[in-house]
C-alpha cells in the first residue's frame, strides 16, 4: 500500500514539472494544492546540517512564506548570500533545501564567469555573434526545471556585469535571454556563496572572533555594492560559523552511519567505531581548518579502504551472518580490526 502511494507521489512531481515546462502553467497554482502535505523544513534540515542553526532558521522563514503564497509575486523564493569558512555546510544546506522543497538543484561555478563577455554564457550571445544558436545556460536550467535551487558558488569571482544580471532576478523575478525569451525565476531559490574575508587556510583574516566578523563584513561591503546587498533576502548575508569539536563529532557519526546503512549492511558487516576514534577523526578536521571535507576523505582512507581486501579475499568475504568489525585508535592512528 505504501509502495503504491510513493510511486504516485513521484508521478505527480513529474507531471508538475512537465506541465510547468511545456504548458506554461504557474507552479504556484500547483503548490496551492499540495500545502496540506507540507511539513516544517527547519527541524528536518537541522538533523543533517550541524552547528548552523541560525543560518538554517534565517533561510527557511522566507522560503516557507513563499510556499504559503505570501511572497511578492515579482520576486524569487529568496536570494541569499552564504559566507564563512570552507567545509562548514554552505553547499550542503543548499542541497538539503532542494531536497525538502522537492526542487531541482543546480550549481554554477562562478570562477568560470570572470570576464565581461561571461554574461553571454548565461543568457546567450546577441544576434549575429558566435554562439547565438547555442542558447543560454539559464534558459535551459530554469525552463526545464522551474522549481530550482540555483547555487552560484564563489560569487565574488564573477565579473561585476554578472552581478548586475542577477540584480534583475532579485528585483523582478525574471530575465530575458538573447532571443527575447522570458526566464521566470519566481519559483527559484537563489543562493550565492562567498569566501570573502577568509584566508587560504580557511580562517577569517584576523585574531579573534569579533575581529573576524568585522573583517568579513568589510570585505563583503567592499566586493558587493549597496544595491546588491539591499536586494538580498533579509537585506544581508548569512554567516556560517567555524565548526566546533562537538559539531565535528556529530558529522563523523553521521558519515559513519551513512556508510553502515548504504554499504556495509548489505555485506553483513557491522562497524563498531569507538568514542576515542570518533573524537580523533573530528580533531583532524579542526586541525586542517577545512571543515568537514578532509574528515570524509580520511574516513574513506583509514576506515573503509582497509575493509576492501577483507571483503574481496579475506575474513569478510561472502558473509552469511552479521560480523562486527571494531575501529579504534592505536598509537595515534586509526586501526580497523578485521
Amino acid at each position: 500500500m505504501c509502495a503504491v502511494h510513493k510511486k504516485k507521489n513521484v508521478a505527480i512531481d513529474d507531471i508538475e514539472q512537465a506541465l510547468a515546462r511545456h504548458k506554461n502553467i504557474d507552479l504556484d497554482a500547483i503548490m496551492e494544492s499540495r500545502k496540506d502535505n507540507l511539513e516544517p523544513i527547519a527541524p528536518k534540515i537541522k538533523k543533517v546540517i550541524f552547528g548552523q542553526d541560525q543560518a538554517v532558521d534565517f533561510v527557511v522563514r522566507p522560503i516557507q512564506k513563499a510556499l504559503a503564497g505570501l511572497n511578492p509575486k515579482d520576486k524569487p523564493y529568496g536570494a541569499f548570500l552564504f559566507t564563512g569558512p570552507t567545509g562548514t555546510g554552505k553547499t550542503e544546506l543548499a542541497k538539503q533545501l532542494a531536497k525538502e522543497m522537492k526542487a531541482n538543484f543546480h550549481r554554477l561555478d562562478m570562477s568560470e564567469f570572470q570576464e565581461a563577455h561571461s554574461v553571454a554564457k548565461l543568457i546567450g550571445s546577441p544576434a549575429g555573434y558566435v554562439g547565438y544558436d547555442d542558447g543560454s545556460i539559464l534558459t535551459k536550467i530554469i525552463n526545464e526545471n522551474p522549481r530550482t535551487v540555483l547555487l552560484l558558488d564563489e560569487i565574488e569571482k564573477a565579473h561585476p556585469d554578472v552581478y548586475k544580471l542577477f540584480l534583475q532576478v532579485m528585483d523582478y523575478g525574471k530575465l530575458t535571454d538573447s532571443k527575447g525569451r522570458e526566464i521566470n525565476f519566481r519559483n527559484v531559490l537563489l543562493i550565492m556563496t562567498s569566501n570573502a574575508g577568509i584566508n587560504t587556510k580557511g580562517k577569517a583574516i584576523s585574531l579573534n572572533g569579533q575581529e573576524e566578523i568585522k573583517v568579513e563584513k568589510e570585505m563583503i561591503n567592499k566586493i558587493f555594492s549597496p544595491e546588491f546587498r539591499a536586494r538580498l533576502t533579509g537585506n544581508g548575508f548569512i554567516e556560517f560559523k567555524p565548526l566546533s569539536q562537538n559539531v565535528m563529532e556529530k558529522i563523523v557519526v553521521k558519515y559513519i552511519e551513512e556508510i553502515q546503512k548504504e554499504r556495509l549492511d548489505k555485506l553483513n558487516i557491522n562497524l563498531d567505531v569507538s568514542n576515542q576514534a570518533i573524537s580523533f577523526l573530528a580533531k583532524l578536521g579542526l586541525s586542517k581548518n577545512l571543515g568537514a571535507r578532509p574528515v570524509k576523505d580520511y574516513i574513506e582512507n583509514t576506515v573503509v579502504d582497509p575493509l576492501t581486501d577483507a571483503v574481496l579475499f579475506g575474513k569478510l568475504k561472502n558473509l552469511t551472518k552479521k560480523k562486527t568489525v571494531k575501529c579504534n585508535v592505536v598509537n595515534d592512528e586509526i586501526q580497523v580490526d578485521v
